[in-house]
This record gives C-alpha cells, sequence and structure tokens, in this order.
C-alpha cells in the first residue's frame, strides 16, 4: 500500500483490488506537483526554468519549512533525507517523504511532506498519509508536518507528534495494518464517495460509482424522457428540485459531483471499446484539431501584410488576460505576485469589468 493511498482506502476497501494493473492518473496538477517536488529535492537546480507562479510555490514551501523546524525546534545534530523511498513492515507500506530530520542523539524524527495541489488535505494530526510515515521512522518519537502553500496563510501548516512512550505511534501502526487488511480481502466492500474516487485509477469501470450516481438521478429519469424539449426538460428538473428535502439535494449534490469525476475517464473507456469492437451500436465521430496562434506577433504581422485587417482592427479582436499580463509585469518588473496584482489593478481600472460568480458549495466535513 503507498501511503498516499492510506486515506482513500480506509473510506473504499475495495479500491485496491479495483485498481490492481491500471496505470495512475495523469493530470497537469498531478505533473506539477512532481515537478515541484523534485526541485525541492534538489535546490541547486535553476529555478529560472520554471514559471513564476510555481517559483512563489517554492518559496513559500521552503518558508515553511523553516517555520515547521522552528517550531519544533529539535536540538542537535540530524541526517537529512529529501524524496526518499521509505517502507514499513518489509515493503506493506511504501512512501517517499518530501523531508525527513533523523536526530540519532535524541532518538527523534521530523516528517514535513508538500501538498501543491488547490484542494486541502487532512490536517498533519488525523492524515492518514503522514500517519503512516510517522511508522516508517526508526525513532520513537515523530513530528510530522503538512505544508499547503496554495491554502489561506492560516491553514498552510499543520503539525502532529506520535510517541511510542504514549501509546500514540502504536495505535498509529494499528490503524493503518487494519486498513491494509481490510483492503487485502478479496471481498473489499466498493463504497463511492467525491473524495476516495476524485484520484481513484479505477473510477471508470466501478461499479459503485455507477451506482451511485445512477440511484440518487433515478427520481428524474421520468421528468427528462427524450421527447421533451430541452426547455421542457429543463422546467422539469427546476420544478422537482423546488420539491426536493434538504437531504435529497445533498444526495444529488454528491451524484453530480462523483459524474464529474468519471465523466473523462468514462468518455476514454468507451473510445476504447469502440475501437475496438466493442460498445454495438455506438461510433466515433470525426477527430478535430484545435487551433491556436502560437506566434501572436507574426499573426499580427501576416494579417496587416495581406490587408485583411488594419492594426486597430486587428485590437478590437483582442481579448487580454489578467493572468498572461501579470506574470509578464512580474517577469519584467521582478514584482511579487501581490505586487503585480496591485499594479495591474490599479492600472486597468478604467478598462476593468468585474462579474461576481456563484460561490462554490463546500459538503460537510
Amino acid at each position: 500500500m503507498r501511503a498516499s493511498d492510506a486515506y482513500a482506502l480506509s473510506l473504499c476497501p475495495g479500491k485496491a483490488r479495483m485498481e490492481r494493473g491500471l496505470k495512475d492518473i495523469d493530470t497537469a496538477e498531478s505533473r506539477q506537483g512532481t515537478r515541484l517536488a523534485g526541485y525541492r529535492a534538489h535546490p541547486e537546480w535553476e529555478r529560472k526554468l520554471l514559471v513564476p507562479e510555481e517559483q512563489d510555490l517554492l518559496r513559500i514551501a521552503e518558508y515553511l519549512e523553516k517555520r515547521a523546524l522552528g517550531i519544533i525546534n529539535l536540538k542537535g545534530g540530524y541526517i537529512e533525507k529529501r524524496e526518499v523511498a521509505t517502507e514499513w513492515g518489509d515493503g506493506l507500506v511504501t512512501g517517499h517523504p518530501d523531508l525527513i530530520h533523523i536526530y540519532p542523539e535524541l532518538d527523534a524524527s521530523i516528517i514535513i511532506d508538500d501538498k501543491f495541489g488547490w484542494l486541502p488535505v487532512q490536517p498533519a494530526d488525523v492524515n492518514l498519509q503522514l500517519r503512516c510515515y510517522a511508522i516508517m521512522a526508526p525513532t520513537s518519537e515523530v513530528y510530522v508536518a503538512i505544508s499547503q502553500p496554495r491554502l489561506p496563510v492560516a491553514d498552510r501548516l499543520t503539525l502532529a507528534l506520535y510517541r511510542e512512550t504514549d501509546g500514540t505511534k502504536g495505535k498509529a501502526k494499528a490503524q493503518i495494518v487494519d486498513i491494509l487488511r481490510a483492503s487485502e480481502d478479496p471481498e473489499a466492500p466498493l463504497h463511492a464517495g467525491e473524495e476516495q474516487c476524485r484520484f481513484c485509477k479505477a473510477r471508470a469501470i466501478c461499479p459503485a460509482l455507477r451506482e451511485a450516481v445512477t440511484n440518487e438521478l433515478v427520481p428524474f429519469q421520468d421528468d427528462v424522457a427524450p421527447e421533451f424539449s430541452k426547455r421542457a426538460m429543463l422546467a422539469r428538473v427546476e420544478a422537482r428540485l423546488a420539491q426536493a428535502s434538504d437531504t435529497q439535494m445533498g444526495a444529488l449534490l454528491r451524484a453530480c459531483a462523483l459524474a464529474r469525476l468519471v465523466s473523462d475517464p468514462l468518455g476514454d473507456e468507451i473510445r476504447k471499446r469502440i475501437r475496438a469492437g466493442g460498445m454495438k451500436g455506438y461510433s466515433l465521430a470525426k477527430e478535430f484539431d484545435v487551433r491556436e496562434i502560437a506566434d501572436a506577433r507574426g499573426a499580427i504581422s501576416l494579417l496587416v501584410l495581406s490587408r485583411l485587417f488594419t492594426r486597430q482592427e486587428i485590437l478590437d479582436l483582442c481579448d487580454l488576460s489578467f493572468r498572461k499580463i501579470e506574470l509578464a509585469v512580474r517577469e519584467k518588473h521582478k514584482l511579487s505576485a501581490k505586487e503585480a496584482k496591485e499594479e495591474i489593478n490599479k492600472v486597468l481600472a478604467s478598462v476593468t469589468e468585474k462579474e461576481t460568480r456563484r460561490p462554490r458549495i463546500l459538503p460537510p466535513r
């Protein structure tokens, strides 16, 4: 079991069986996390190759590391290891903590793990990945910390302590063993849920996920018959939602979240089966290319030279992204993210339009 899977397996023991032999899900966020972890493990790497946002995340992570070490404040010599493969129980549990400090004379360790994603993870005192790292540590006393650079300042760093003397390390071992045993059961149950399904490699083929989505949406099937127009279907759904209880609304929200998780991998799996001759009655539309202009300056020159547009007409067609402008200002004038945003807001105040978007709904924890 990978330490990073411990929490998901605690929620869905059958996940281990379903994922066996499948590839990890590759996303832009996971690639960025891997890239930043590499830079954290190798401070000598040239960071100018990274975009300013990623340089910021690394600086925040380094500050949080120093802060954690200062709070724990262990004295004496230590052995430092970064992004090192560790295991417990002859490989029963494996992992790659971002930073380990081992203090042999104190029989103590400090383990810090960085989380560069947008979604917050469980704090250090209940985080099962860090609990796995704690039982892997070769010392009787283990301090663990989670660093989350994208979170609000007050939530970026959480700490916890495991000791053999007070039984906390032993309890952690017992909990991890229970999770392992449950996941190794050939009949381990499947439990769908947004947290355990989000990064599950088997989400496109999981019967529990399919059932969870279907069951909650069944009450609407009669109201959205194919012969209805889009407007009629929408009116019926809105009327039905207005009559639903809070419990039903919560269940529908969870079902929609799960459906979004399974949508892309489901589509990929169906395309694969159609190409292999399966999915009778289904077919694939023609592939199409999405075009992007790679050289904006060259494109403007060519359009003007061709006399299709004047430069002023081209400017009228252009859209400017605040994000791109802020990154360019930061790079040119060596500003922080906050300084660049404030400067651009001030300069472009007269031509800025604001749109207030609907707040994200946060489920109970």
